[in-house]
C-alpha cells in the first residue's frame, strides 16, 4: 500500500525584524531603522481545490516607537516597499531618558499574526550619556 503525501507548501510569511545601524547613542543620535518582511497579509493559509491567494504587499502606515518602560515616542511612520521592507532615518529625542530601550514597529492596518495589537517584537536599543562612547 503506497502512502502519498500532498506537496508541501512553502511558508510565505517570515516574521518581520528590525535592524538598527547602531545599538546604542545618547539624545540627538541619527540612525537608520531598517525593516524586513513587513506584509500587509499572510498567505500562508491555502485552501485545497483553490488557487494560491495573491503575493504579500508591504504593509502601509508602520509606526516605528521608542520605548521606554510605559513611555512611548513615536519617531517615524513608513510604508514597506513592494519588496516588503523599509529604512528610514530617526533621531534619538532629547527627552529619551538614559538607559534601557526598545525600538517597536506598529502596524495597525497588517494581518494580526505574531501579536493580539499587531505590534511587532522589540529591538534593543542603549540610550547612554553623552560622552559615554
Amino acid at each position: 500500500m503506497a502512502v502519498i503525501f500532498p506537496p508541501f507548501a512553502e511558508a510565505m510569511c517570515i516574521s518581520p525584524k528590525m535592524l538598527l545601524s547602531v545599538s546604542t547613542g545618547e539624545r540627538g543620535t541619527n540612525l537608520t531603522v531598517t525593516g524586513q518582511n513587513f506584509w500587509d497579509r499572510c498567505n500562508d493559509e491555502r485552501t485545497p481545490g483553490q488557487p494560491p491567494p495573491p503575493a504579500p504587499k508591504g504593509a502601509k502606515n508602520i509606526k516605528i516607537f521608542l520605548r521606554q518602560g510605559k513611555e512611548s515616542i513615536l519617531l517615524a511612520t513608513v510604508d514597506a516597499d513592494a519588496s516588503l521592507r523599509f529604512s528610514v532615518a530617526v533621531t534619538i529625542p532629547a527627552n529619551a531618558v538614559a538607559g534601557g530601550a526598545v525600538f517597536v514597529a506598529e502596524a495597525p492596518e497588517a494581518y494580526p499574526v505574531f501579536l493580539s495589537d499587531k505590534e511587532w517584537p522589540p529591538t534593543s536599543f542603549e540610550v547612554i550619556e553623552s560622552g559615554q562612547r
